[in-house]
C-alpha cells in the first residue's frame, strides 16, 4: 500500500511567511509528524527559497509552494498595468 504523504500550510500559524518563520515551523511541524510544508508566496521577497529548502531539508521535510491571488493579481478582465504587475508576479515565483 503507498503512504500518503500529509502536509499543512504555514497560514495555519502566520501571514506573511518569513525565513524565521519556515525554521521554526519545520521544527514543530516535522515532530507533529508532517511530511511536507507548503509555502505560500505572498511577496517573492518575504522568504528565500534557498534557504527554505535548506532548512525542510534539515528536518526531512518536502515543500510544495502556493500562489496568493488577491484582488489586484488577475491575468483577465483587468487593465493593463494589473495584467503585467500579475505576470511579472508569477515569473518571480517561477
Amino acid at each position: 500500500m503507498t503512504r500518503h504523504r500529509l502536509g499543512v500550510n504555514t497560514w495555519v500559524w502566520t501571514s506573511p511567511l518569513t525565513d524565521a518563520t519556515v525554521a521554526a515551523l519545520a521544527a514543530q511541524v516535522a515532530g507533529w509528524g508532517f511530511d511536507v510544508l507548503e509555502l505560500p508566496v505572498e511577496d517573492p521577497d518575504d522568504w528565500d527559497p534557498k534557504r527554505a529548502a535548506q532548512v525542510l531539508t534539515e528536518h526531512g521535510l518536502g515543500a510544495t509552494v502556493c500562489l496568493v491571488m488577491p484582488p489586484g493579481r488577475e491575468l483577465v478582465a483587468a487593465d493593463p498595468a494589473t495584467i503585467r504587475s500579475t505576470q511579472d508576479y508569477l515569473r518571480r515565483v517561477v
